[in-house]
């Protein structure tokens, strides 16, 4: 899917804005896509990775701003760290 590939490329800009609608964008692929699937695979994380996305997303947990600071660890903790099954 080449819309990932674009959102996953404005995570690199220098605007903030630009990055915050990356952000946006990828979380919201990545929801309607856990919706669609419930507890199964989620393709967009596949698609994400392709683009080399998260390891983007991993480098934008030490951005200056706090708004995307915020979003990146919301999409971490909801798709990549995995529920503890004891809790």
């Amino acid at each position: 899917m080449q819309l990932m590939r674009y959102y996953v490329e404005l995570l690199a800009s220098t605007d903030d804005k630009a990055v915050e609608v990356g952000l946006e964008g990828i979380g919201d692929f990545l929801l309607m896509n856990d919706k669609i699937k419930g507890h199964g695979e989620n393709g967009m994380i596949r698609e994400l990775n392709k683009y080399d996305g998260i390891t983007k997303l991993e480098q934008l947990q030490n951005h200056k701003s706090t708004v995307i600071y915020k979003k990146v660890y919301s999409i971490l903790e909801t798709f990549f760290i995995p529920e503890d099954p004891l809790a």
